[in-house]
């Protein structure tokens, strides 16, 4: 959008007018349209996640373990909570929560995998840390930071929390 209002605004009118103009804009078809999509498709994935845990055992975990940090990466992660907050509530448990440990172990595994394999120490530090961190429940630095950006750690990750 802004790319277009650029194109036709005139460049005297385009400091005040684009960022505007591309707000207004943007934000209603992201309220109208991406946002209900999203609460649908988070809806979906959730019902699903709960489908194959009550149905399929501990394929199920092995499916959820493995996709789970494709979910973190996108924040679809995120629709799981308040169901977590219920099973815990209602039930004193939830079986979601260690899915979520056992992805994280799996991120945090491949990352101190990049710290004894590298040769660089910048880049070791960075591993070593968002390792760590990786264990205390926060896998998204070490994710964007190490094994996403590495391809290979990242399909380890995946295949190891399976």
């Amino acid at each position: 959008m802004e790319r277009l209002l650029n194109a036709v605004m005139h460049a005297a009118l385009r400091t005040i007018f684009v960022p505007l103009l591309s707000l207004l804009i943007v934000a209603p078809v992201m309220l109208i349209v991406i946002g209900p999509g999203g609460i649908s498709l988070g809806n979906a994935m959730s019902g699903g996640i709960f489908w194959l845990l009550t149905n399929m055992g501990a394929l199920a975990v092995v499916l959820v373990v493995g996709t789970l940090s494709l979910m973190i990466i996108t924040g679809m992660h995120y629709v799981l909570v308040p169901i977590m907050i219920n099973n815990i509530s209602r039930l004193g448990f939830d079986p979601v929560k260690i899915l979520f440990f056992v992805a994280n172990f799996g991120q945090a595994g491949a990352a101190f995998g990049v710290f004894l394999r590298s040769r660089n120490n910048k880049l070791k530090s960075l591993a070593l840390s968002t390792s760590f961190s990786a264990l205390m429940w926060v896998s998204e630095p070490e994710m964007y930071g190490i094994n996403i950006r590495f391809k290979r750690p990242f399909a380890a990750a995946l295949l190891g929390g399976a």
